[in-house]
């Protein structure tokens, strides 16, 4: 925390840099002011032409955007789509051009920021992806800005996860693409691990505007996007196992750290499940898969909740993605967790599956070379854009004053006080004819608070993840005259609340009963969030307030906060409101945003060598790929070089060394994931657990080549024995696509579960001596 907070106050001490960099964009965009009345004068076929030729692709342009592009820009934007860019969206626009990515306010208009920008970077030679968080935003931002891509001759597309390959091939054709990021990252694992040319999409990765990039990067940064081909899964073991656990009683059998991240088995639960399971010892090593499967079904048991951390629909498992408030599509859990899961929910279980290939958000992101973001709260996360990606950070203030008024904190003892003051608070507002919404931090908080108001005669609509289908209609409504609606963080990115619901008149009355009132039941897990959540009210100028009534019982209090300044507050002679209670919850909420930003960290510190690795493997088997062995052998006697050998083998179809490279790649992988779970412990020899991994991948990548060269040898005579389709032929069955939702660990932390091992085995030993 401490170097956290140093690192917050070198940014803070050094923001006058990228804030200079503001005024020179906001100086650029004043200056297109003076072509704007000449440019509205203008003949629409004449100027139809003029912007049709200022924008054509390969135009020999400056680096930076000029004025009068701006100009031109503006003008197209006000006769194509009727509104007229702000000074603010045009200097936003001319620091993205230059690779400056941008703090933009709620409502400011980003949207048509990032088209803007796509529109000046296809006229300097560059294709352009514009990534968002997922399906619902990319179809509503490409569906608004097609017309002005159209009327300047620039071909658009946007993707979705239910886009077909021949959709997605032609999509990549297109000058301008909107996709949810994971779906482009699925695409690049398809054609890494792709087994003939005509069968990839390839994505060209030049430009990328990242929407919400702090979300993209941060948020979603430490989930891996996994490919991978099923296996059989153990039925039997697992429903026995997950049986068993879900017997067991907490506090006797196992405990639950406080903020909910581990579990642990005490002595009599070891005992309970050696009993049950008939197993002599559960820490032999012959008891290891049993032992695997044991960790997942108390995670899945004691840990994770459904409603809160997944749904149960059509017989399948949904997970929630806990920092957008949404549906996570295409994400599991790692295999033996998944499997405890669909076990403990009593649904079918799905295949384990063999990991083909991996790629983390950043490994994406990197893929592209010129990346540049935008969002409402990117200056808390400045130093990571700068220091992992290159992407420094300017804020460009809104056009109009906030005049929104963030009310001082309530903050109770218990979680009923803070019920009854919000129900107070949200009757005041409606009698009035404010609109109020209500932020809470999961779907069972806020299905049991619309419970809860319903049965004191209000009604609320409730909008999360169950309903989010339904979004687009809920956000519609929610800023008309005396609506009520509570939301997780669903409605905080990308949600624009219009005052009235679009009618004029309304609007008016709205802003004169105070504008949207925003309520916060909660410090989410990042101060971001909450700015998110804030942003929903006052935007563009507009009338309204905010308001955070929080509870000491807050689970997230209770996990991180001080337990000394949790009891300090319980005494406060004052209130729960007092010096104290403040203090803890300002505290929790900064270990729990630390705790996800070193996770973040560590998903790019530790992914860093098996990325180099991997493009290694790629030069090699793009070459393969085209029937070209030359590569694969020069790379082979290099290796052989190392290790005293001479390769040699006979005339084998690339195809065969291809499939070589891949089988072995995935072996690889699984080895890597086992030893990347175990590096903290290096930590307990005094030793820096991420050099002690790469030292080790170092040596473990030198044997894969070994491996390589070994199932190369013998690939001929594997194929004459019959084993042919190891090595040629389609694959058994087509690669299944996923990310792993890692926001949370369940296992609980490495160190920690060694530690509870070594206390096992010595109870054991223990328990085995006074037997004797």
């Amino acid at each position: 925390m401490r170097i956290q907070a140093i690192a917050e106050l070198r940014s803070r001490l050094s923001s006058d840099g990228p804030m200079s960099s503001a005024r020179i964009f906001l100086n650029l965009a004043r200056g297109a002011a003076r072509w704007e009345q000449q440019l509205r004068d203008t003949d629409h076929e004449v100027f139809h032409e003029q912007a049709f030729s200022r924008f054509t692709r390969g135009d020999e342009l400056s680096t930076g955007v000029s004025g009068f592009e701006l100009a031109v820009l503006r003008e197209v934007a006000r006769r194509v789509l009727g509104v007229r860019a702000s000074e603010g969206q045009l200097a936003a626009t001319a620091a993205m051009v230059a690779g400056v990515s941008v703090e933009l306010d709620t409502g400011e208009g980003k949207t048509l920021v990032g088209a803007f920008t796509a529109c000046a970077m296809f006229a300097r030679g560059h294709g352009v992806h514009i990534l968002t968080t997922n399906d619902y935003l990319a179809a509503r931002d490409f569906a608004s800005m097609v017309a002005l891509f159209r009327f300047l001759g620039i071909s658009s597309a946007h993707i979705s996860s239910l886009t077909s390959y021949r959709g997605r091939v032609a999509a990549y054709l297109k000058d301008v693409v909107y996709a949810p990021l994971h779906e482009i990252g699925y695409d690049l694992l398809r054609d890494r691990v792709a087994e003939r040319v005509e069968t990839r999409v390839q994505p060209v990765c030049d430009a990328v505007i990242l929407d919400e990039a702090d979300a993209l990067i941060i948020d979603a940064g430490a989930s891996p996007l996994v490919i991978a081909r099923d296996n059989i899964t153990p039925t039997s073991l697992i429903h026995d196992v997950t049986g068993v656990i879900a017997g067991l009683q907490d506090v006797v059998h196992y405990r639950i750290a406080l903020d909910k991240t581990g579990v642990v088995l005490t002595d009599q639960g070891i005992h309970e499940i050696e009993t049950l399971l008939g197993v002599a010892n559960l820490y032999r090593d012959d008891a290891r898969d049993i032992l695997a499967h044991v960790h997942a079904a108390l995670s899945a048991v004691a840990i994770l909740e459904r409603g809160r951390d997944y749904l149960v629909r059509a017989g399948r498992i949904e997970l929630i993605n806990t920092a957008l408030g949404r549906i996570a599509h295409q994400h599991r859990y790692p295999d033996g967790l998944q499997l405890a899961v669909e076990s403990k929910e009593g649904v079918t279980l799905s295949r384990t599956g063999t990991v083909l290939d991996t790629m983390s958000v950043h490994g994406v992101i990197s893929a592209y070379t010129r990346p540049v973001g935008m969002s409402g709260t990117l200056r808390l996360v400045a130093l990571d854009l700068m220091d992992h990606f290159g992407m420094p950070v300017t804020r460009i203030e809104p056009e109009k004053p906030i005049v929104r008024v963030d009310q001082p904190d309530l903050i109770f003892r218990t979680a009923d006080e803070q019920f009854e003051a919000c129900v107070r608070i949200v009757k005041l507002a409606l009698e009035r004819g404010q609109p109020v919404l209500i932020g809470t931090a999961s779907i069972p908080e806020s299905e049991w608070l619309g419970q809860r108001l319903r049965a004191v005669g209000l009604t609320p609509v409730v909008l999360n993840a169950r309903n989010d289908s339904e979004e687009a209609s809920v956000i519609g409504q929610a800023g008309k005259e005396g609506r009520l609606t509570i939301s997780t963080q669903i409605s905080g990115r990308g949600a624009d609340i219009v005052l009235g619901g679009g009618d004029p008149e309304e609007r008016q009355r709205v802003l004169e009963h105070g504008g949207l009132l925003v309520i916060a039941l909660t410090r989410y897990q990042s101060r971001r969030i909450d700015a998110q959540l804030r942003g929903r009210a006052g935007r563009r100028g507009d009338a309204g307030c905010t308001r955070s009534i929080l509870s000491l019982e807050d689970p997230q209090v209770q996990a991180f906060a001080p337990k000394s300044l949790l009891s300090r507050a319980e005494v406060d002679r004052e209130s729960a409101g007092g010096r104290a209670g403040r203090a803890a919850i300002v505290a929790a909420q900064r270990a729990s945003e630390y705790r996800h930003l070193d996770r973040h960290r560590d998903v790019i510190a530790y992914g860093r060598l098996l990325a180099e690795q991997r493009a290694v493997i790629l030069l090699v088997r793009e070459e393969l790929l085209l029937g070209r062995c030359e590569a694969f052998d020069r790379y082979m006697s290099r290796t052989a070089a190392h290790s005293s050998e001479h390769f040699t083998h006979d005339p084998v179809d690339p195809r065969v060394l291809l499939r070589c490279l891949d089988l072995e790649w995935s072996a690889y992988l699984a080895e890597v994931s086992v030893i990347r779970d175990s590096a903290h412990l290096f930590a307990l020899e005094g030793k820096s657990p991420l050099a002690q991994y790469n030292l080790i991948l170092g040596g473990m990548f030198e044997r894969y080549w070994k491996s390589v060269r070994d199932r190369a040898r013998w690939a001929d005579s594997d194929i004459s024995d019959g084993y042919a389709t190891t090595y040629s032929g389609s694959p058994a069955t087509d690669p299944s696509i996923w990310t792993y939702l890692l926001e949370s660990d369940p296992y609980g932390s490495t160190l920690g579960r060694f530690i509870t091992n070594l206390r096992a085995r010595g109870a054991r030993r223990d328990r085995a001596r006074s037997d004797g």
